[in-house]
């Protein structure tokens, strides 16, 4: 598993700790990678955008599957 996978099912496992505020924030975060990456990793760039929209829904189980993409 690269360092970003680890990275990011760390963060989808800690999602249920994290304030509203915080999750706010990890999407708003996730959404900026998805961008940079978008030209570059297309799926990587979906599957980033697809954990932002789980962080910010509270839906822990999407994130969780998402950090797998």
């Amino acid at each position: 598993m690269s360092e970003g996978a680890a990275a990011l099912n760390e963060l989808a496992e800690r999602m249920g700790e994290m304030s509203a505020q915080e999750r706010s924030e990890a999407a708003a975060a996730l959404r900026q990678q998805a961008a940079q990456a978008a030209a570059t990793d297309p799926n990587l760039a979906q599957a980033l955008q697809a954990m932002a929209n789980a962080m910010e829904a509270g839906d822990q189980a999407a994130a969780e599957a998402a950090a797998q993409q």
